[in-house]
């Protein structure tokens, strides 16, 4: 990998972007950035609040904003994207060009044990979460797909999804 371009974890709720973010940036002696984390730390509010006062549109922009700046810096870092960040166009190109992204997938049923009713969901509430998942899942798949790097998350141990992410990042930089 080169030794500036940020790792970009892409993929739907509740695959484990985060929580493999985290070791995956401890395995490569990198600082790791969860979007969603930093513009709330940013913002004040929670995600839900931003929906509910500002709109979906003022989140993405936040999100854009902050993802540009996240890929100029000059120094490894891995990124976990919210789910949604790649139907933005530019946040898109962001991460298409100016990273290596990795689209960890689950099923929907895995994604559903994981984050159930989660209140920080806000695309999930008042909803039936199955139907929302898959109607977003066939939405943002063809958008996936265009990463660099695929990895399945099941429900194995995250050491275990870790392990396929360093080894397909290994064959990618070759």
């Amino acid at each position: 990998m080169t030794k500036h371009k940020p790792v970009i974890l892409i993929g739907m709720m509740g695959v484990g972007k985060t929580s493999v973010g985290k070791l995956l940036a401890s395995a490569l002696a990198c600082d790791f950035v969860d979007v969603d984390k930093k513009i709330v730390a940013a913002e004040g509010k929670t995600i839900p609040s931003i929906f509910e006062n500002h709109g979906e549109s003022y989140f993405r922009e936040i999100e854009a904003n902050t993802i540009e700046k996240l890929v100029a810096c000059d120094q490894r870092v891995v990124i976990a994207t919210g789910g949604g960040a790649v139907m933005t166009p530019r946040t898109a190109d962001l991460i298409w060009y100016k990273g290596v992204s990795v689209w960890l997938q689950s099923d929907v049923t895995v994604l559903l044990k994981r984050i159930g009713t989660d209140p920080n969901r806000p695309l999930l509430q008042e909803k039936d979460a199955a139907d929302v998942l898959k109607k977003l899942e066939k939405a943002r798949s063809p958008v996936y797909k265009r990463a660099d790097i695929h990895v399945i998350s099941g429900v194995e141990p995250l050491e275990i999804t870790l392990k396929k992410v360093l080894e397909k990042l290994d064959a990618f930089t070759k």
